[in-house]
């Protein structure tokens, strides 16, 4: 982006400036024996302006910035470590991890009296609650959870579960036909396959999805990037990257044909490409074959 572009960007911003998020008060509040700041070189952008279809969309992106790492004690650092590890690889609960980070400032606390070392200190370096951990070591994401229906993938929306069928109706399942005709023979009808779990006596008052698909919109994804130090100047860096001399190897895909011959309209002159801001996103598939791996005899 220009100077001046980026001036002008700046200027809306501050007519559309937000309030700190809801989610920075909070981790500020739960985290006040270790106050956070802004690291040095971080982006300056708090916002990010999308272009959608109809109208644009402000992402607040101050929430992504990255929080000044303190220097805490190695010990200290493990138990986070261990915690947000037993968190998101073991699913252990939220007061499972509460006892457990109890249970370790009292013997950082008992070892400091015994052998002699400032092991309080060390101790209330170990914040209770595992959204701080989370935040404290970056690893703290905006994601989006449906319900996936575990026969034919369909999605359904988590926040409207009172509203939502308890088997799958989805009119779109494929499961591996044989041939067309059974595959159009089967295409109206619906795939019925159950959503949540159930006990002995068929109750669904749980209300526990049986599969859950969790991503991260491209916007959010976006904006937490756009403060990592030095993520726009790569957007732009293909401009600088010298071509390839014999056109018949191509060692990047800055090198191919459809990079730069790609349009942004029909009647344009200008690759897309070669205007700043514009991006390109592609999806590479090694092989997907929905129907078995013929080749292999599956």
């Amino acid at each position: 982006m220009s100077d001046p572009a980026w001036k002008t960007h700046q200027l809306e911003l501050l007519k559309l400036r937000r309030p700190q998020p809801l989610v920075d008060q909070m981790f500020l509040a739960q985290n006040s024996e270790n106050p956070t700041q802004k690291t040095p070189g971080c982006s300056q952008m708090e916002q990010i302006c999308c272009q959608n279809n109809e109208r644009n969309l402000l992402f607040d992106t101050k929430k992504y910035e990255n929080k000044a790492f303190k220097f805490i004690d190695s010990h200290a650092l493990k138990v986070l470590v261990q915690a947000s590890s037993l968190y998101l690889k073991n699913r252990m609960s939220r007061d499972s991890i509460k006892e457990f980070l109890l249970s370790e400032r009292e013997k950082i606390t008992s070892l400091g009296e015994k052998f002699n070392f400032d092991g309080l200190s060390i101790a209330k370096e170990i914040p209770l609650s595992i959204e701080t951990i989370l935040v404290q070591l970056g690893i703290s994401m905006d994601f989006e959870k449906k319900i996936c229906c575990p026969e034919c993938f369909s999605l359904y929306d988590l926040t409207a579960t009172g509203h939502i069928n308890k088997q799958c109706t989805s009119k779109f399942i494929q499961p591996f036909p044989s041939s067309i005709v059974k595959l159009r023979s089967l295409a109206r009808k619906e795939c019925g396959y159950l959503l949540f779990e159930t006990d002995d006596k068929n109750d669904f008052s749980l209300q526990k999805p049986i599969c859950t698909f969790t991503y991260q919109s491209l916007q959010k994804w976006l904006a937490s990037h756009m403060c990592i130090p030095g993520f726009e100047k790569l957007l732009n860096a293909h401009n600088a990257h010298n071509s390839q001399t014999d056109p018949k190897v191509i060692s990047d895909i800055w090198q191919s044909k459809i990079w730069h011959t790609f349009k942004s309209s029909p009647r344009s002159k200008q690759a897309f490409t070669n205007r700043t801001g514009n991006l390109i996103f592609s999806l590479y598939v090694d092989w997907f074959n929905p129907f078995s791996n013929k080749g292999a005899a599956k």
